[in-house]
């Protein structure tokens, strides 16, 4: 059942993409969102794995790794903002990434993989029902199939497991 609501996501996520014209490089974006889900998705087996760190230790060595990466191309970035802008910077780098990293880790370690895998696909509607109410643009029929495929996905999931618990 795990695989049946994974692949249901999974499926749900490709119909969500918009339809290709042109320039238009939502395969590509697609492509790189999946190959960065794949990493993703393997975290939560490393949280397993070495629960026994703690996990501010665990967060800070993904943040130091991933400073690593992204290093190389500091000096090809605009520094030149002003104060205003470098303090919501550091209010979105603290708050909106380390700590819910952070917790996003500590979840992680405790849940089955195909759990927080599932969750993670719930993004796209919860991107999409964002993006009809603050940018008041609405997805097409066929991203809203994909959505509901994705919560179908999760709710065939979360339904088998609460019925074979009880």
């Amino acid at each position: 059942m795990d695989w049946l609501g994974v692949v249901l996501a999974a499926i749900g996520a490709w119909v969500c993409l918009p339809a290709l014209q042109g320039e238009n490089l939502a395969l590509s974006g697609f492509l790189y969102g999946l190959v960065s889900a794949l990493c993703y998705a393997a975290l939560p087996l490393l949280h397993q794995r070495v629960a026994h760190l703690k996990t501010s230790t665990r967060g800070s060595a993904q943040f130091f790794f991933a400073s690593l990466l992204f290093l190389p191309f500091a000096p090809s970035l605009d520094w030149s903002l002003d104060e205003k802008s470098w303090f919501f910077l550091g209010i979105l780098g603290v708050f909106c990434t380390f700590i819910a990293h952070n917790l996003w880790i500590a979840v992680t370690t405790e849940v089955r993989p195909a759990t927080s895998g599932l969750l993670y696909y719930l993004a796209l509607p919860i991107t999409m029902v964002l993006e009809t109410w603050i940018l008041a643009q609405a997805p097409s029929l066929n991203q809203w199939l994909g959505a509901l495929m994705i919560l179908s996905g999760n709710a065939v999931v979360f339904w088998h497991r609460t019925s074979s618990e009880s």
